[in-house]
C-alpha cells in the first residue's frame, strides 16, 4: 500500500517529498454529487404532487389587487430632483409676492401690498405694534 496514509499520520513518501503523493479519492466527490442531484430532484417531486393536491396552480394570482385597484393606489412620495434650485425657487416666489400689488379675495375687495408701504402706512398712522388689544 505505497503512497496511502497510514493510522499514524502522513506515508513515508510523502514526508520525503513535502507533500502529499496520492490524490482524494473520487468516490467520495461522486456519492455527494449523485446524493445532491437526487435531493433535488425530489424535492422538485414533492413541491410538484403538493401543488397538485392544493389544485392552485403555481400561477395562482388570487392574492394580487384587482387592475382599477392599482389606479386607486396614491401616488409616492415625491422627491425633490435638485433641492438648491426648488428652495430658490420658492423663495424668489415668496419675495416676489410680498413686493408686490395683488388681489387676496377681489369680490370680498382684499388685497395685499408690498410690505414696506405696509410698514410705512403703519407708521404714518402711527398704530403701535405691541399695543395690547382689550
Amino acid at each position: 500500500m505505497s503512497g496511502h496514509h497510514s493510522p499514524e499520520g502522513a506515508s513515508p513518501e510523502s514526508i520525503a517529498s513535502g507533500f502529499e503523493v496520492t490524490d482524494w479519492s473520487m468516490k467520495p466527490v461522486v456519492i455527494l454529487v449523485a446524493a445532491t442531484i437526487a435531493s433535488l430532484i425530489l424535492a422538485y417531486i414533492v413541491i410538484a404532487i403538493m401543488v397538485g393536491f392544493t389544485g392552485t396552480g403555481i400561477v395562482d394570482q388570487s392574492n394580487t389587487l384587482p387592475s382599477d385597484a392599482a389606479q386607486r393606489m396614491p401616488p409616492g412620495p415625491l422627491l425633490e430632483q435638485n433641492p438648491l434650485a426648488e428652495s430658490n425657487q420658492m423663495l424668489q416666489a415668496a419675495n416676489q409676492h410680498l413686493e408686490s400689488y395683488g388681489w387676496v379675495d377681489q369680490p370680498a375687495g382684499v388685497t395685499h401690498i408690498p410690505i414696506e408701504r405696509a410698514k410705512e402706512l403703519l407708521l404714518e398712522l402711527g398704530v403701535d405694534p405691541f399695543a395690547t388689544q382689550e
